[in-house]
């Protein structure tokens, strides 16, 4: 049975845009529906998605997360940083994160 992201990957569109990608161009893509902004960031790998909002990025993640493994979310810094004291939990979360990537 062939899954989704194989008949996804098939579409010369999205050879090309994955072939690009993986030779190290520049690779730029616009209008694009979400599903297929998702399908073709799970199909090229190792990549850093930046989103107009955290609204979007916690939705883009969600999806992402859905259809691939080995995803890392990078929360919303706080407004407030502490001086003194140990990191707030928000903190740890995003250092950890930015550990990840």
């Amino acid at each position: 049975m062939t899954s989704l992201k194989d008949i996804f990957a098939s579409y010369p569109e999205v050879k090309k845009i994955l072939n690009d990608y993986r030779d190290e161009k520049k690779v730029s893509v616009f209008g694009m529906q979400q599903f297929s902004r998702t399908m073709v960031t799970a199909l090229a790998g190792d990549a850093i998605v930046v989103c107009p909002d955290f609204f979007t990025a916690g939705k883009f993640f969600r999806q992402l997360s859905g259809i691939t493994d080995g995803i890392t979310f990078l929360k919303e810094r706080e407004e407030v940083l502490l001086i003194r004291g140990a990191p707030s939990a928000s903190a740890r979360e995003r250092f950890t994160a930015l550990g990840d990537i």
